[in-house]
């Protein structure tokens, strides 16, 4: 069983070859005809998707590995499959989409993301992402649509995306920090600065740029500025997430939009870390210092977060049967069940012993326990135990805000025109999930927009002169 540290660490040997200094001296590799920032999920997506097309691509990467926030997801990818669920069609996901956004999603980018999500899902699976028949409503999802990988958490999709662009021979440099874009007389996107080692170094992009350097989820400064209550507040994103990139994109001029739209999402902390187990959204229910269920577990991540803020004592439990915990997916039931040894979670084996673990009064208990008799179908069951339980906080997750794009993933200026050799994808781009992303939406919005960008940069017109 791989985990996300061992994942991680495992990366460095694909990256090897590919990672050097000494292009300050040799220029040659210091130029491709696309240049992608970001070696997330929607960055590896891009720069398979443009060498597919015969595009050279350099992709530049902060961390010292690539990943990003695709590898702490859970992995859940909303599509809307025929047979999958009879009941589904992309016009069903992209009215979701759009009403729960609160109407604040462009509709034009979200009728791009729920029309283009099961082309993606095809083009991941040929690309050898692998994926399991079950299809499940991840927390906040609203429908069962979401799909996930048989790999741990968002190892299947960076693992395969990463081989595949050993295989296309795509250069990728880690710890490589892009600090600004450039930009010449005719206000066109030709590359960028990275700061790597102690140097400043230019890069040259020959067709253009790709942001896809995720959102500002770690940068508590920065989601302070929009909501003054997360301060302090923990993060599910990797340290990387802070958001220097929008700033830069603003500098040349690009149009920013949703900024003040920050999900929120339940986990428990244990020291610096968090983890979580509330997907799928029938596996739980949460319950108050009183024992009592106080709210629909099935709701937007907004209205759960709402519901979270305005509990006086901030004593929140997650309580979940033995049928929930057999649910959950192999990799994150192995590390439940790894929590459940070292006491962060609590396991009994009654309702009643449980109550008196989490000092709540066990009438209510029982009564609220009794939603876990029913699936989100209202299909009936038997409670199975044991009993789980554990302390929640809310934590950011997820930021919907970034830089404006439209269909073809061109980023737009303050009037709405396209700068010139500049794309985007992934969170770092802002209009498509409104003021609530469903959950499942996030890695279906960074392939399909990643895989969009890609195509479209590798055969974007009127080339930089490569000998400029």
């Amino acid at each position: 069983m791989i985990s996300r540290r061992s994942f991680i660490t495992g990366t460095g040997a694909l990256l090897a070859a590919a990672q050097t200094s000494s292009y300050a001296k040799d220029t040659s590799q210091n130029q491709a005809d696309v240049i992608v920032v970001g070696a997330g999920g929607a960055g590896l997506a891009v720069a398979v998707a443009a060498a597919e097309k015969g595009a050279s691509v350099l992709v530049l990467e902060k961390m010292s590995s690539p990943g990003g926030n695709t590898l702490r997801t859970s992995g859940s990818f909303n599509a809307a499959l025929a047979g999958a669920n009879h009941d589904d069609t992309p016009e069903k996901h992209y009215l979701d989409t759009f009403r729960y956004g609160g109407c604040r999603g462009e509709p034009e980018l979200v009728r791009t993301l729920t029309e283009n999500a099961p082309k993606a899902l095809a083009w991941l699976q040929s690309q050898g992402v692998r994926f399991s028949d079950r299809v499940y409503q991840a927390f906040g999802g609203m429908h069962p649509r979401a799909h996930n990988t048989l790999a741990p958490f968002g190892a299947g999709y960076i693992e395969a995306l990463l081989a595949r662009c050993r295989a296309l021979k795509v250069t990728i440099l880690t710890e490589h920090q892009v600090l600004n874009f450039h930009k010449n007389s005719s206000n066109r996107i030709t590359g960028v600065t990275a700061h790597h080692d102690g140097q400043k170094i230019d890069f040259v992009a020959h067709r253009a740029v790709v942001a896809a350097s995720g959102g500002f989820g770690a940068n508590n400064g920065m989601c302070s500025i929009y909501d003054p209550r997360l301060d302090k507040m923990p993060t599910t994103n990797h340290p990387g997430a802070t958001g220097e990139i929008l700033r830069a994109l603003e500098d040349i001029g690009a149009s920013r939009v949703g900024m003040d739209y920050i999900e929120l999402t339940p986990v428990c902390i244990v020291g610096d870390k968090s983890f979580s187990t509330i997907s799928p959204v029938d596996t739980f229910v949460f319950i108050d210092s009183e024992g009592n269920r106080f709210v629909d577990e099935t709701s937007t991540h907004e209205v759960i977060s709402e519901a979270f803020l305005a509990r006086p004592d901030g004593r929140i439990f997650s309580l979940m049967d033995e049928k929930g915990r057999r649910s959950l997916k192999d990799d994150v039931r192995t590390a439940f069940d790894a929590h459940v040894k070292k006491g962060h979670i609590f396991q009994e084996k009654t309702l009643e012993d449980l109550a008196i673990r989490i000092e709540v009064p066990v009438e209510n208990l029982k009564k609220s326990a009794q939603a876990l008799c029913s699936d989100i179908k209202g299909n009936r069951s038997k409670l199975e135990p044991p009993f789980y339980s554990t302390r929640m906080k809310l934590a950011v997750h997820y930021t919907m805000g970034g830089v404006r794009i439209n269909s073809k993933a061109n980023v737009l200026d303050r009037l709405g025109n396209e700068i010139k050799g500049l794309f985007a994808a992934g969170e770092v781009t802002g209009g498509i999930h409104g003021a609530n992303r469903l959950g499942g939406n996030g890695i279906a919005d960074a392939f399909v927009f990643g895989k969009i960008a890609g195509i479209n940069t590798s055969q974007y017109a009127t080339p930089v002169n490569k000998h400029s």
